[in-house]
């Protein structure tokens, strides 16, 4: 059970950061620009950065898992 939510948190994580490079692209900089912007967050000044937004995620899922448990216990 630990495990499988560990995962659930982790996969959660993955795709929140997918959809916002996808909104990235597609809302900000476009096709022409996805080089770019791959080159700018793969940098070395981005990394620190990019593991405190996934990290943040991460917390998220797990947070919205606690509230999900919570409100299927009150029921």
């Amino acid at each position: 059970m630990f495990i499988h939510r560990e995962l659930g948190a982790v996969a959660g994580a993955v795709t929140i950061s997918c959809l916002m490079v996808a909104n990235l692209v597609g809302y900000v900089v476009g096709p022409s620009g996805i080089k770019i912007l791959i080159s700018k967050m793969l940098g070395k000044d981005a990394l620190p950065i990019l593991g405190f937004i996934f990290a943040s995620f991460y917390v998220g899922v797990k947070l919205m898992f606690h509230v999900r448990d919570a409100r299927k216990n009150q029921e």
